[in-house]
């Protein structure tokens, strides 16, 4: 299975979602913003006969909107500030990550009768840290 993010552009703000986001499309030492939903993407990558030497083909399976959280104004009391850490701490983009790759595993176990079956993930750079490395199984199932 492949994981990744992905911007979708938008010309408008008043999209639910959408937010200024960094171009990953701009040179390596200018920083362009563009309005854009974020989503996360999870792809079955399917071997192809062993008889023909080619890649594997993926199939997108689940695709999710991750939205970030509305921050709250200057003035706002304290009690808006802590619900607002609170919620960054629940509703970013590792943590809902982890939550679909865990019931993706439980879909699989319960309607697939998979559960001998590994799961092997191939992601990019920015889910190899403790919040993803720490909810995968410390053995495969």
């Amino acid at each position: 299975m492949a994981i990744d993010d992905t911007l979708a552009h938008k010309t408008g703000k008043n999209t639910p979602g959408v937010a200024y986001r960094r171009d990953p499309l701009s040179p390596a030492f200018q920083v362009n913003l563009i309005l854009a939903q974020r989503f996360v993407q999870f792809s079955l990558l399917i071997p192809l006969p062993a008889q023909l030497p080619s890649p594997a083909r993926g199939v997108p399976s689940r695709f999710a909107h991750v939205p970030s959280v509305k921050k709250p104004k200057c003035k706002a009391p304290q009690e808006d500030w802590d619900a607002y850490r609170e919620a960054v701490k629940q509703k970013n983009l590792n943590t809902i990550t982890v939550r679909m790759l865990h019931q993706f595993r439980d879909e699989l176990d319960r309607v697939h009768h998979a559960a001998d079956v590994h799961l092997v993930l191939v992601v990019d750079g920015g889910y190899t840290h403790k919040t993803i490395l720490k909810a995968l199984p410390a053995t495969p199932r």
